[in-house]
């Protein structure tokens, strides 16, 4: 018993790694704002080691879900994920509670189904896992998400909402060299200047116009980064799923598990 309790907690420190990696992961996004309006390499270099980071917990889940039964053992551990995350993250707000507790409550649901569709199997596979996945990954990436919100907020709470100048310069660059062109070398300086001057005005006013509205957008920038990173995330559910049955192959071949046979009598009525 004491063996199978050592094992336990095993997994559940595991889970607990992938768990801290991803709440660290989510701290980097809670802080990249001014990033993910402008992206940029750096930008790019942080999503990946998100996307890693879901993985991780992706296959660490997939381990406490099949592996730690019965199923409260399986919610203890996913209790102490969204305290791990907590840490990782580092926020200890009413918002981050209240992400976390969904990302509770949604793993919880998917572990008593893998667990369940268990039971009615005649042979052990990872396909109650792969069939619940996309719960689970939904509760992953309202976490990543909800770091975008919760640093979008912070940042425009403080500041406002500002739109980005690169965004700017993207659409009235090609105008303003249009308009540059036709004026003389002499009065350039001039007209580039009045040129700027106006741009300034037509987004302050546009600023203003969009500041009743600004508490909203911290939730339309998690809305938008949650599509793109789910499509990624299920484009590569094939490679986490691959790893985790890899891994519970590996369990298998040390004999860390072991693979049982029951047998069970069913009752039944029948005419006879």
């Amino acid at each position: 018993m004491n063996k199978k309790w050592l094992k336990y907690g095993l997994l559940t420190l595991i889970h607990l790694i992938t768990s801290y990696f991803l709440g660290l992961m989510c701290n980097q996004m809670s802080m990249s704002y001014k990033l993910i309006l402008s992206p940029s390499e750096e930008l790019l270099g942080k999503l990946l080691f998100l996307i890693i980071s879901i993985g991780g917990v992706i296959v660490s889940a997939g381990i406490v879900a099949q592996l730690m039964k019965p199923y409260w053992i399986a919610v203890i551990a996913f209790l102490l994920s969204s305290l791990s995350i907590m840490i990782g993250w580092q926020q200890f707000t009413i918002t981050a509670g209240i992400i976390l507790l969904a990302y509770f409550a949604i793993c919880c649901y998917a572990a008593i189904r893998v667990q369940l569709e268990q039971k009615e199997r005649l042979h052990f596979s990872i396909r109650p896992y792969k069939d619940s996945l996309g719960l689970f990954s939904i509760a992953f990436l309202i976490v990543a998400c909800g770091s975008v919100f919760i640093g979008s907020k912070d940042v425009i709470d403080k500041s406002g909402f500002e739109i980005p100048v690169s965004y700017m310069n993207l659409f009235m660059d090609p105008f303003k060299e249009q308009v540059l062109s036709q004026v003389p070398d002499d009065e350039r300086a001039m007209v580039e200047e009045e040129f700027e001057a106006q741009i300034q005005v037509m987004i302050d006013g546009f600023s203003e116009k969009i500041e009743p509205f600004e508490k909203y957008i911290p939730l339309i920038i998690a809305a938008v980064f949650f599509t793109p990173l789910l499509t990624v995330n299920q484009v590569l559910s094939f490679i986490w799923l691959l790893v985790l049955e890899i891994v519970i192959k590996v369990f298998i071949a040390v004999g860390f598990i072991k693979i049982v046979t029951e047998t069970r009598d069913v009752e039944k009525a029948i005419l006879d």
